[in-house]
């Protein structure tokens, strides 16, 4: 896959991935990081993807581990994320 919505990417379409689509904010990574690690949750892949800075940014997150809904919901009470949506390919 080389785009998603207006964001160049480079991504094999493979296992359980996370895509989010976020303000481009300081903090954001690391949020996501941690409400996954929180919940064992391995991160195989990341790429984020950047319309402009201080713009929308994607962030694509790929795991052999299937994201429950609350690891969703808790990622969406973020003012910083717009939309979080997964893509389950195994």
């Amino acid at each position: 896959i080389t785009e998603i919505d207006q964001f160049k990417v480079e991504v094999v379409p493979e296992g359980h991935m996370l895509l989010i689509h976020n303000v481009d904010r300081p903090g954001v990574i690391g949020m996501v990081g941690k409400v996954l690690g929180d919940r064992a949750i391995n991160i195989l892949r990341m790429q984020c993807a950047l319309e402009k800075r201080g713009g929308d940014a994607l962030l694509i997150i790929g795991s052999d581990t299937e994201f429950p809904a609350a690891v969703l919901n808790e990622i969406r009470a973020s003012s910083n994320i717009l939309s979080v949506k997964v893509a389950n390919l195994s």
